[in-house]
Order: structure tokens, then sequence, then C-alpha cells
């Protein structure tokens, strides 16, 4: 289907940035919106290539992952790695639906819409609360939906994958 692509603004009315990604967007001609997520790479010189790319798998399985609940999160479509050579692309992304509405900031809330988010937050706690994972970890993409992986943080000081850890003492350790 034809579809067009629109850049997004890096800054002032109507950017949508935020710490890790730039946002931009496919409109296809049947007014169906994607969001494309490519991220800040460039800009992150001391954070290595395969740590991004890992990062960009993650999200994407995690993604995947939150489709089965009633969480209200875009659908992934799709997502690339700058290293894959049949990458024609160039650069890593994901793309997903497009959301309604504003991006949430804590500092601009009043204390009503913090309420009002932190409420949706326990909710979703609860509908995950039936699907306990074995291990603290990142979810990564696999041949049958995803598997648990490494944790990409900082730990120890050095941002770099971790785990999983089977216990909580494992992961704070």
């Amino acid at each position: 289907m034809h579809c067009v692509f629109i850049q997004g603004n890096q800054s002032g009315k109507g950017s949508i940035m935020g710490l890790a990604y730039h946002h931009s967007w496919i409109m296809f001609d049947d007014a169906v919106k994607w969001t494309v997520r490519i991220p800040f790479d460039v800009f992150c010189e001391d954070i290595p290539a395969q740590l991004i790319e890992y990062l960009v798998e993650s999200e994407y399985a995690t993604l995947k992952f939150l489709e089965h609940f009633s969480v209200p999160t875009p659908r992934a479509h799709a997502y690339g790695l700058a290293s894959d050579s049949s990458n024609l692309v160039g650069v890593s992304y994901i793309l997903e639906d497009a959301m309604p509405g504003r991006p949430y900031s804590p500092g601009e809330a009043t204390a009503e819409q913090k309420l009002h988010v932190l409420g949706q937050y326990a909710s979703y706690m609860q509908d995950f609360r039936g699907f306990p994972r074995s291990k603290a970890c990142s979810l990564v993409p696999a041949a049958d939906g995803v598997k648990e992986g490494p944790i990409a943080g900082n730990s120890s000081g050095i941002l770099n994958q971790h785990g999983p850890f089977y216990s909580h003492l494992g992961f704070l350790q």
C-alpha cells in the first residue's frame, strides 16, 4: 500500500522526542499511521552499537509480549538492526502503531493526573500477576515468540547486558 514518510520535529512545538529515540511517522493511504522509532545511537558514542541493537530487539519483544494483556501499548509491526545486511534502511528502527494522546510528563502533571496514571499502573500490574517470569530478565525475540535474555542496564556502573538473574539478590548485587 502506498505510504508517506513524515519526518518528526527534533525540537520545538510538535516534537515527540524521548531520551533514546527519534520519532517519525509513516502515513498510509487508508489513514493508518505508524510511528518509526530510531535510536539515537549517533549521539550515544559511549554506548556500544550492539547494546543499542539489543535494546531495540528487547523493546520489540516486550511490545509483542504485551499484546496479550490489557495494557494500551502500540502494536509492533517490525524492527531492523543497523548491523543486518538485509536491512535496506541502514539504521536500527522499530515500526509500531501510532498511539493517540500526548506523552506523559510527571513534571507537568497535576496531582489528579498522577493519581490516575498510578491507578492505571496498578491495574496493569494485576494483569501481569497471572504471568510470573522465572527470572529477572529482558525479553528478546525468539522463533516461537519471545525468550528471557540478559537485562540491558547499568549494573555496577557499567552499561551492558547482565543476567538473567534467578533471584532478587542476584539482580541487586
